[in-house]
């Protein structure tokens, strides 16, 4: 299923970056609820120090093709 071959590549390049610490999967997919042909995959990045990646989207490339970008502005706690 291409979705499987989406959730492998994600991990690869999860386990090649130093800074990522956990990939988290939300959503539908993790919940294993009102999942069809047309669900998006929800991935939380955890992260420690710097990031090379998630300030702009060419870095999605490494993954594979980006088909809508949703930017999120969100603070943590400690900024």
């Amino acid at each position: 299923m291409m979705r499987n071959k989406l959730l492998e590549r994600i991990v690869a390049w999860g386990e090649e970056q130093a800074q990522v610490r956990a990939l988290v999967l939300e959503g539908s997919l993790a919940k294993q609820q009102g999942i069809d042909e047309l669900s998006d995959v929800d991935i939380n990045v955890w992260y420690e120090g710097e990031i090379s990646f998630g300030k702009t989207i060419p870095w999605l490339a490494d993954i594979g093709d980006v088909l809508i970008e949703n930017r999120l502005q969100m603070e943590t706690p400690a900024g």
